[in-house]
């Protein structure tokens, strides 16, 4: 990650303290048993936040980019990732990927820079980490890093330009919440054109303030999609739990497993808690 350029080494400043995060790595096999690929997943302290927020605590900096203590500074790098891809006088989108895309069955011609296109991901996939709306579209995208082709390049681009119309959407945590845990969770059945699996997604929310997310495609061919819906949930929760169900349109986890039209797409939006900051009232 540090040679593509994922992220810049800066100077703690005199008199603050860091902010703690964790990296988590695993290595990914192949069925003989080879290397198929290295994974590297940031932990990050957002229930710390959403607790510091509701008990009013003073938190005096995290200078770290993934807690976006510093909003210019990632802001910045936002707008360095649509820059990178010459999409600054491009025409902003308002949804990060097209509904009902074809990308796992594209026969179009193979890329020849591969390179630029892990490079876009993986600074797209750094942004993910306190950008639940990328979610579902880096994971896609993250499939076709080893044989990458033109429509793949464009998914990409799609989802720069759904940046460049809101370079400071943040997470905003809520300062009246009650802090317990509350766990969304949704799956897309046999979604995976080549292999037929499915794809769980899921968001934790510590009060009212979202502190996990995660889409992932499922480990096993589900035969079923009460198999699959159990299978989304296994991966999300161990123990005893408490389920409710909800309609379609008020799924908030639905956006973390398909490409929504816009109008559902901005309403979950609204009620996972993300704001653009720079936006006029």
């Amino acid at each position: 990650m540090e040679d593509n350029g994922t992220w810049s080494m800066v100077m703690l400043l005199v008199g603050k303290k860091r902010l703690g995060a964790q990296w988590v790595y695993k290595i990914k096999y192949n069925s003989d048993g080879s290397v198929k690929r290295y994974k590297a997943r940031m932990v990050t302290v957002w229930t710390g936040l959403a607790v510091a927020g509701v008990k009013n605590w003073e938190l005096r900096r995290m200078d770290d980019l993934i807690i976006f203590g510093n909003d210019s500074a990632v802001r910045k790098y936002a707008l360095d990732i649509i820059s990178e891809a010459g999409l600054l006088r491009a025409r902003p989108v308002s949804f990060p990927m097209e509904q009902n895309h074809r990308l796992g069955s594209s026969t179009s011609p193979l890329l020849c820079d591969v390179e630029r296109f892990l490079h876009s991901v993986g600074h797209l996939l750094y942004l993910s980490f306190t950008c639940p709306d990328l979610s579902y579209a880096i994971q896609v995208l993250s499939q076709f890093l080893h044989e990458p082709r033109q429509d793949h390049w464009q998914a990409a681009l799609h989802v720069v330009k759904y940046l460049k119309g809101c370079p400071s959407q943040r997470i905003l945590l809520g300062l009246d919440s009650d802090l317990h845990l509350t766990s969304w969770y949704d799956f897309d059945w046999a979604s995976c054109p080549l292999t037929r699996r499915s794809v769980s997604g899921w968001i934790v929310f510590f009060g009212s303030s979202p502190v996990s997310w995660k889409t992932k495609k499922q480990v096993i061919v589900s035969r079923s999609s009460t198999e699959a819906k159990y299978s989304s949930m296994a991966f999300l929760t161990y123990g005893t739990i408490q389920m409710s169900h909800v309609s379609t349109t008020e799924q908030i986890a639905d956006r973390f497993t398909k490409s929504l039209r816009r109008k559902q797409f901005k309403f979950l939006l609204r009620k996972l808690g993300i704001r653009e900051l720079h936006a006029p009232s």
